[in-house]
């Protein structure tokens, strides 16, 4: 999987707007779908992370818009490695890492399901992101199953690349700012070219030094030392001293 550079970043992004001047939900919906295909093929990459958060701004869109025509409580729960799922070891005793109950971890999700000009779609979401409030259309949860393996619809990370943009675009239009790690890239190379991030650099390392000087060294610091004002300690004079017991 070879990577994108900047240049070419800023290429795909204009060729998203293209692809998106028709502001269609449909067409970011479809590329979601093929992006969330395509982030379960691959290992850990920033690509990966970068279609969750885009992921997420997206289903809060649909969902507080009226495209959602169901949501469901899923739990996942990942089976004990250390006794097999059974909640005991081989001798009978309880097992310590799971207490007995043959799980190892559970965790909550919200199943969406959404309806967008007349095509179904359906992702899911951590509930511990959810910032906003969610109905449930059934009371009772239900476990997590695995979806089913797809072919990847995207190959190539310059294709991932696209469908993030046209994604973005699709948010903008329609009022809400998503997350472009182009942005960000971009914004990085700018300081380093500008020398800002050697600025910075040099600011954090000099803290301290900067602190002294400003506190001990400068003139702000230096009048303030002429002037007694600005001492909370009673100036005391020499005879005061002699009345001192020792």
């Amino acid at each position: 999987m070879s990577a994108v550079s900047i240049a070419d970043g800023w290429k795909i992004f204009f060729a998203a707007l293209k692809e998106e001047r028709w502001w269609s939900l449909r067409v970011a919906a479809e590329w979601m779908y093929r992006l969330n295909v395509f982030a379960r093929s691959i290992g850990r990459h920033q690509v990966r992370d970068h279609i969750h958060l885009l992921k997420d701004d997206f289903i809060k869109y649909l969902y507080q818009h009226g495209y959602c025509r169901e949501v469901r409580l899923h739990v996942q729960k990942k089976e004990c490695w250390s006794c097999d799922g059974t909640g005991e070891y081989w001798t009978g005793e309880e097992c310590w890492k799971c207490h007995g109950t043959g799980t190892f971890s559970k965790t909550e999700l919200y199943a969406f399901r959404f309806n967008i000009e007349g095509k179904h779609y359906a992702w899911h979401q951590l509930k511990h992101l959810v910032d906003y409030p969610v109905t449930l259309t059934e009371s009772q949860s239900a476990n997590y199953t695995e979806p089913p393996e797809r072919d990847a619809a995207i190959l190539k990370l310059q294709d991932a690349w696209l469908g993030l943009c046209v994604v973005w675009w699709c948010l903008l239009v329609h009022g809400r700012i998503g997350t472009l790690l182009l942005f960000l890239a971009t914004w990085y190379r700018v300081k380093a070219f500008l020398g800002i991030t050697a600025v910075e650099t040099w600011l954090v390392h000099r803290r301290a030094d900067l602190v002294f000087w400003w506190r001990h060294d400068s003139p702000w610091a230096k009048r303030r030392a002429d002037d007694p004002e600005y001492f909370e300690i009673e100036q005391v004079s020499a005879d005061d001293l002699e009345d001192i017991p020792s």
